[in-house]
């Protein structure tokens, strides 16, 4: 008999009033009901806050708080919502992403049958900036044979939005380094990867939404900073080669990006 799994659903919010009702009403759909939402606004300025209460004041079945804090960022907002969670199993949706209706039973199925895992990773559909739209398949070239750190550190194996975690994890490792402008997800999923052990699930049951200002979509030389910052300090998880090798390409994609940005192929 399959055990029930009950989710902590952790939402980030900034001045999101345009699409946060959309990625609620993602939560709210599944068909998987044992779940709370933990909303934490980050010190909105428009009527994100307003939005949020008349949306949610209306679902009666739905168990969800709403906290408030300053301008602290993303990672400050999710680990106010890790902190406040109930349940064991903790799942991120940024304000802007959506969930597929089936997302939190599929992701329950997956957990009772894996049970040696406390990680897992699902695809997600992509919608680029442009208005066109693809598939981003996290597992992709990950090999199970070798190591999650050295292949982790190459690249992002994984999304906020498409993961689950066990809430114990988080809490033994203090949740988002704050301290990091961006890239607080990965370097968090390199800082916890000797207690993680990861089952990716090969369905798309999400949509990640990419919106012009967004930290994925701009200040690139920022990020890199950060992106470099974060190799340095696990460095020693991998060693000296591999901390070059994967600088050396960091440094390259993001000096390649913005020209590539700015040019105009005929």
């Amino acid at each position: 008999m399959s055990r029930l799994n009950f989710f902590s659903v952790i939402i980030p919010t900034y001045n999101s009033s345009k699409y946060v009702k959309r990625s609620l009403e993602s939560v709210v759909n599944q068909t998987h009901r044992d779940f709370e939402i933990i909303i934490v606004d980050d010190g909105s300025t428009d009527n994100t806050v307003e939005t949020i209460h008349n949306y949610l004041g209306n679902q009666t079945d739905i168990s969800y708080q709403l906290l408030f804090q300053k301008n602290s960022g993303a990672g400050s907002a999710r680990n106010r919502g890790i902190l406040n969670a109930q349940y064991q199993w903790i799942a991120f949706l940024d304000s802007d992403d959506l969930w597929h209706k089936d997302k939190l039973a599929v992701m329950s199925e997956v957990i009772n049958d894996s049970t040696k895992h406390n990680f897992f990773c699902h695809n997600e559909h992509i919608i680029e900036l442009d208005g066109s739209q693809g598939i981003n398949y996290y597992s992709r070239n990950f090999n199970y044979v070798k190591s999650l750190v050295s292949q982790l550190y190459e690249r992002n194996y994984f999304s906020t939005s498409a993961i689950v975690v066990e809430k114990s994890i988080l809490l033994k490792h203090r949740g988002f380094d704050v301290s990091f402008w961006s890239a607080q997800d990965y370097e968090m999923w390199l800082r916890i990867s000797g207690d993680i052990n990861v089952k990716f699930v090969d369905e798309v049951l999400g949509t990640y939404v990419m919106r012009k200002g967004n930290i994925s979509t701009s200040y690139y030389w920022r990020r890199l900073v950060n992106i470099l910052r974060i190799k340095f300090i696990h460095r020693r998880k991998v060693g000296f080669y591999l901390f070059v090798k994967s600088s050396f390409i960091a440094i390259l994609v993001h000096t390649l990006i913005p020209i590539v940005k700015k040019t105009k192929f005929f």
